[in-house]
This record gives structure tokens, sequence and C-alpha cells, in this order.
């Protein structure tokens, strides 16, 4: 079939429409376009490519998410590797560090630190050739990774197509892709409720999430992404900062809270600053990246067998408390699934009152050797989920018994069961409260049918408890 030429100029001219639009709403954050104009856009551009199929490009937006699900990854081994960063947890050890680095040097230039916060996610290199993207891996060891391109496409803030008018024939971007706090909140609650394992923290999260076979289940997730990274061969970039800049402006989010340091002074003010701030962003970070700034000076520099001699991460502690488990109760998820919880005296943590912290499962509660009654520390995952770390054995009261799990349901009565290839203890009765009112839940959720009004109070009514 022959495509008109005015046809073909239809479809670039869409996808060129559709290209600037998703930039400004998912990376600017600064919509130019409203939702039912893009969605109309979006149809047209599908209808014509649906009509002529020999016009669909990689960098289509119609070509996010992929209808095949995968049977397996493949590992690929990095054009560049990627090093993990040495860790600081103290001023004293980052002034170590300055000096380290001086020691290598006959003569010490002057010099810039590039500041970022560290995203607490999943590492991850993406391959650009002539401006389109061709590959995307996880981290993997650094030198080897996972080849998860289908995954990686569905990432709103990934460009499929640089904005740049005449791209270099390859480039290598290295970024974090995370979760966002809501989302993640969101994904635990799904799992809860279908009596899944949590996720520990977001960045477990992200990892789990890039190593689904079903990139549809990946587009669902929503990950974000922050680029930090840029490799061009024979390009006049001369600092990170200039590559932050330059990564922006291809059309990736680039994190806004950097900061150009001209000390150490000004680096760890950088870091005290946001050891607070941190706790109002809406994504996980567990510390500073700082880097020098001057591409010379880190290629003079150059790594050990593990880090680059030129950056350094300097970490946040855990925020811990202590408390004391006043009881030990079970819930019991609509697949059956019955979660140990303790419930302990509130105390506050990362800015919030915590008086429940979830036990996992039988297992778990046994590994702690928890009992009613103990002084326990407790933490945050990913500072969204409180869990107990540790029981403080010294402190516990005389007469305290190790803690058993219910034989029978607490809300049917039913034997309780669990599988011997599972870690789960279930309630296996299909007429238990408990079941049918988490299946009401998710059956009327906005994830399925999205029903409004149709809650837990209904959802409780309906199941007759």
């Amino acid at each position: 079939m022959t495509i008109s030429p005015e046809t073909k100029k239809k479809v670039a001219q869409l996808r060129e429409q559709l290209q600037k639009a998703g930039y400004a709403y998912y990376v600017m954050d600064s919509p130019i376009m409203e939702d039912g104009v893009y969605d109309q856009l979006y149809r047209q551009l599908q209808n014509l490519e649906t009509e002529y199929p020999e016009l669909i490009t990689a960098d289509s937006p119609t070509q996010r998410i992929g209808d095949q699900v995968a049977t397996r990854f493949t590992s690929v081994k990095h054009n560049i590797p990627l090093y993990s960063l040495e860790n600081a947890f103290s001023d004293r050890e980052l002034a170590k560090w300055e000096t380290r680095w001086q020691k290598q040097l006959e003569t010490i230039p002057e010099f810039s630190y590039v500041c970022e916060l560290k995203i607490d996610g999943s590492a991850i290199a993406l391959t650009y050739e002539n401006g389109i993207l061709v590959r995307g891996a996880t981290r993997g060891d650094g030198v080897t990774g996972e080849e998860i391109t289908q995954n990686i496409r569905t990432i709103r803030t990934i460009p499929l197509k640089l904005n740049l008018e005449n791209p270099p024939s390859k480039i290598e971007v290295r970024g974090e892709a995370f979760l966002p706090l809501n989302v993640f909140a969101t994904i635990n609650q799904a799992r809860s409720e279908s009596g899944e394992a949590l996720f520990a923290n977001p960045r477990n999260a992200a990892a789990g999430t890039l190593r689904q076979l079903d990139a549809q289940i990946v587009a669902q997730r929503q990950l974000n992404f922050f680029a930090y990274t840029l490799h061009i061969e024979n390009q006049a970039i001369s600092s990170q900062w200039e590559s932050l800049e330059l990564l922006q402006k291809m059309g990736f989010l680039v994190n806004p809270n950097r900061k150009l340091c001209n000390s150490l002074a000004e680096v760890e003010a950088y870091f005290n600053e946001w050891d607070t701030a941190r706790k109002t962003l809406p994504y996980m970070t567990d510390g500073v990246v700082v880097k020098l700034n001057d591409y010379q000076l880190q290629q003079q520099l150059g790594f050990t067998q593990k880090f680059p001699r030129w950056a350094i991460a300097l970490k946040y502690p855990a925020e811990e408390t202590p408390t004391i488990v006043k009881d030990i109760i079970v819930n019991v998820g609509r697949t059956g699934a019955v979660t140990p919880m303790a419930v302990m005296q509130p105390v506050q943590l990362a800015g919030t009152t915590v008086q429940r912290a979830t036990l996992h499962n039988s297992d778990r509660v046994a590994q702690l050797d928890l009992r009613v009654g103990d002084t326990v520390i407790i933490r945050k995952a990913g500072e969204i989920i409180p869990e107990v770390v540790k029981v403080l054995t010294d402190l516990r009261p005389a007469g305290a018994v190790p803690y058993q799990m219910p034989r029978n349901c607490p809300e049917c009565s039913s034997p309780l069961v669990r599988p011997q290839t599972e870690a789960v203890t279930r309630c296996v009765n299909i007429s238990c409260p408990a079941i049918l009112r988490g299946s009401i839940i998710h059956w009327a959720s906005r994830n399925a049918l999205d029903i409004r009004g149709l809650g837990e109070k209904m959802a409780v009514f309906i199941a007759g408890k």
C-alpha cells in the first residue's frame, strides 16, 4: 500500500506533539496539553500506525508498553562499567576521603564538588544510538547486567528519543529508577490485601518491578527515573555540572536539588540541610553523593578496584527508637494469609506516631524470639513500614513466654493451615468474613471495578462481620 506524503507528515507531527507534551508533563511538571487532548492525539497516531504499520518507529509514544511478555532476561556486558561508591558516615570520614584523593596529585588545582541527593532506588544503564533508546540494563555486578529494555521503555521520564537535533552516534546514560512514596504505599496496600509479602522499602520494590517479565505490570507500577551520569565520546563536556544540564536539555528528569560546592564545609552544610528536608520529599533518599566536578581531575584520579577515587556517598543514619510490645495479634488478608503484628507502646518515628509493626510470618517472630512485654528497637523500613529490628532480651520481663501462632482463625475459628512450601499460615475457609471483606474491598478498588462508595464499612456490612 502506498503511503501518501501527507500521512507520513501527519504521523511525524503527532509524534512530535506527543513527545513534547510528555516531556512537559512528566519531566518539567508543567503540562502544555489537557489530558483529553493528549488522549485524542495518541489515538489518532495509534490508528494511523495500525493502518500503516511500516510507519511505526522505536521512538513512537505508542511503543512504550509492549504486548509481549518476556520469557527471561538476557545477561549483557555494560559498555562502560558501573562502579559502586565508597560510603562515608561522618564529616571526619568525608575529610579523610578528601585527603586521600589530594595525596594522589602532585599539585592540587582549584576544584569544586557537585552534591546530589542519593536516591534509594535501582541503578540502570541506558544506551542511545543516533538519539534513539536501544538498550536498558540493570546494574548487576557493575560489569554485566540484565537487559530489560522492554521495561525501561515504560518509564515516562526516560525519553525514547533524545531532544537533540544532531545527536552523537552513541550516548551512555546512568541513573536511578525509583518508586515515589505514594506509589510504593499503594502497591504495598494492594499486596497486603491479597496476602502477598510486602516490599520492605521502595528500593526493593523498584528492583522487583524492573525484573517483572510483563511490561504491563511494570507500567502499572509507575516507576520514575533521575539521570545523573552522561558518557559521550569526543564531546566537549568538561564537568559533572555541565553533564547534568545537558541531560536535562536532552529530555531527562534531573534532580533539581543539586548544588555546586567550593569546599567540604559547603558540602557538610548541604548534607545537614537535607537531613531534615529529605523527609518532605516524595521519594526516598539515604544520603548525598559528592563528586569532584571537573572531568579532567576525575580522569587523573581514576578508580580503585571497586570505587571511583573522585566520588563518595555520605550516608544518613537509619532512624531507630525503642518501645515496648504490648500484644501480638494476627491479621487475616483476602487470600486467607494470616500475618502476625506487634502492637506497641506508641512512639514517634520519622515524623509519625507508630504503634503497630508487621512481623511478616511466624518464622520472623521465631527468629527475633519476640515476646509480649519485650523492649524492642524499631525503625521504618524505607522510612515507610515500621519493622522490629532487634529485641533487647536483657530487658525482658520475668515470665514472658515465646509466641505461638493461633491454631484457629480469629475471624471464623476454622483450623489454620501452613503449606510445607510456604512461610505463610492461611485460613482456607472461603466463607471466612475476613476473606470475604478483603475480596469485596479489592473487587471494588480503583485498580479493579473502581466502585465509588463501596469502601471498608460497606464491605464489613456485606460480609456480615
